[in-house]
């Protein structure tokens, strides 16, 4: 489908919507209050933040299984007296 495929195809989809752009299966009105609580403690929030460290947390390793392979690729060039100057 190209881009404007899909816009055409976003546009109907939003005519047939209608007002209704939020359309979905209708909430209880227990389900709508536990929704807006969510958001307006902050829950979301510290949800993000635990995504964000999740995150961080899987760069930090990879980074550090990075400079662990740096470490040993240097240490064979030292081993066999590689110039690194020269290859740069």
């Amino acid at each position: 489908m190209t881009p404007q495929e899909k816009n055409i195809a976003w546009a109907e989809k939003v005519d047939e919507l209608g007002n209704n752009l939020f359309a979905g299966r209708e909430l209880t009105r227990e389900e709508f209050l536990k929704l807006g609580n969510y958001y307006l403690s902050g829950k979301y929030l510290i949800r993000h933040l635990e995504i964000v460290r999740k995150e961080k947390q899987k760069a930090s390793q990879e980074l550090m299984e990075l400079e662990a392979a740096e470490k040993m690729i240097l240490q064979r060039i030292e081993k066999q007296n590689i110039s690194l100057e020269s290859n740069q």
